[in-house]
């Protein structure tokens, strides 16, 4: 169903060949860095090319699933290892030694950032957060090279956390799908029931 090219490294040629194999989407292109993250492009088709990038031509039925960055909370912003009001939203950079290109962030951190970034979402335009994770980023086979954090557990938790409060905190309005599942709702969107009143029911 779906593609994301290695260290997200695409030209436009990628697309036609996607297209030609069959695939439904992509989640390569990146963009909107300086984005508040109230206002993200939704998912869309290539048919007339793509908003982030002059270099895609029209890929007619192609989707693009954004690689949206990570929007950086206030009080990590200026932060020396944070950087500025946005990260690439993948796991890998997060975690990643500084040598590496990553950020060495703990976990407390990251969970903030993805805490931050959804509570951004839910007051603007709600286009999906779509998250780019490693499964084996939290095997403890991988434990040396994330030395920000202790153990994959950590590393694990970090993300319970943040689903934890995702659910709490929106119970009525999130839902945990996949790229698949946000394609086939956006051909043919209905009214999302209410979580509580359907369980009532």
């Amino acid at each position: 169903w779906g593609w994301r090219t290695p260290r997200l490294e695409w030209n436009d040629a990628l697309f036609g060949l996607l297209k030609e194999q069959g695939y439904v989407y992509d989640c390569s292109v990146e963009g909107e860095f300086e984005n508040d993250g109230t206002s993200f492009y939704w998912p869309y088709t290539l048919d007339n090319g793509s908003p982030h990038s002059k270099e895609i031509l029209n890929h007619k039925g192609l989707w693009e699933m954004p690689a949206y960055p990570f929007v950086i909370p206030k009080h990590l912003q200026g932060k020396e290892k944070v950087g500025g009001k946005s990260i690439r939203g993948l796991d890998y950079d997060v975690w990643s030694k500084k040598i590496q290109g990553g950020k060495e962030l703990t976990s407390t951190e990251f969970t903030d950032i993805l805490k931050y970034t959804l509570d951004q979402r839910m007051k603007g335009n709600r286009a999906p957060l779509l998250i780019g994770l490693h499964s084996d980023i939290y095997s403890t086979q991988t434990d040396s090279y994330f030395s920000s954090t202790k153990n994959a557990r950590t590393r694990q938790l970090t993300i319970e956390n943040f689903i934890e409060y995702a659910i709490t905190q929106y119970p009525n309005e999130v839902r945990i799908v996949t790229a698949k599942d946000i394609i086939q709702w956006m051909r043919n969107p209905v009214e999302l029931k209410d979580t509580e009143t359907s369980q009532k029911k």
